[in-house]
């Protein structure tokens, strides 16, 4: 299945399931804004991901999801992903 044009947001992306999650979706052409709470993690697979996908695939969002207000406000920012690559 082709995603390709698509944006996706993944949160707990940086590790784990959520990390497989993006790397399924960058393969399907998809756009990813990975969102974490771990800064740290958040860089390293960022750092990882632009090395696999190219740079201009992903961004990486420390947020912590719990807090409403900004995860809402870093939703239009990760939105903005696709017009930032067109």
């Amino acid at each position: 299945m082709s995603l390709m044009g698509r944006v996706a947001l993944v949160t707990g992306g940086a590790q784990g399931i959520g990390r497989a999650v993006v790397e399924a979706l960058l393969r399907s052409g998809a756009k990813v804004s990975v969102v974490d709470v771990n800064q740290s993690c958040g860089d390293v697979c960022k750092s990882e991901l632009d090395a696999e996908f190219g740079g201009d695939n992903c961004a990486f969002i420390q947020c912590d999801v719990t807090d409403g207000d900004a995860l809402r406000g870093e939703r239009s920012r990760a939105c903005g992903l696709q017009h930032l690559h067109e």
